[in-house]
């Protein structure tokens, strides 16, 4: 079984690749944005570029895992883990050039969450969090 401990490790780093690929977008020219649902409702290749960029990471690393992402939806297979990720929470203000953005990613073991990490690249705010072991803004309680 792997630790919580373990699984923020693996958020953090996967939150900073797509925070990387994000900021590579931010307030540029080259930024395309689509609808969703509705005119307010938008999604950028920020947005996709991220998420395939973390669940390339789960699968290479955790093959067996299920993953719930806001894009893509569920996967089909339901296993002991669960990744549940927002590639880029905030895509209103993103889109708007406003630094409010940033990346969601948790993990649930059996149904409970047992690591989360909000990490916003422009802000350089990370926030993580492991069951039982409290949460921390770029490392203090």
């Amino acid at each position: 079984m792997l630790t919580p401990q373990q699984l923020l490790s693996e958020c953090v780093r996967m939150a900073k690749i797509a925070g990387k690929i994000q900021i590579g977008y931010f307030r540029s020219s080259h930024l395309k944005v689509d609808t969703k649902y509705n005119d307010s409702d938008v999604v950028t290749e920020a947005d996709k570029r991220s998420e395939a960029a973390i669940i390339a990471e789960i699968r290479r690393l955790f093959p067996t895992h299920s993953v719930l992402s806001e894009e893509s939806g569920e996967d089909a297979f339901v296993g002991e883990y669960r990744w549940v990720i927002d590639p880029l929470d905030g895509t209103a203000s993103f889109s708007s050039g406003l630094p409010g953005f940033c990346v969601s990613i948790g993990v649930e073991h059996k149904g409970q969450t047992v690591a989360g990490v909000v990490y916003a690249p422009y802000l350089g705010e990370l926030f993580t969090a492991t069951k039982g072991g409290g949460a921390y803004l770029n490392g203090e309680l």
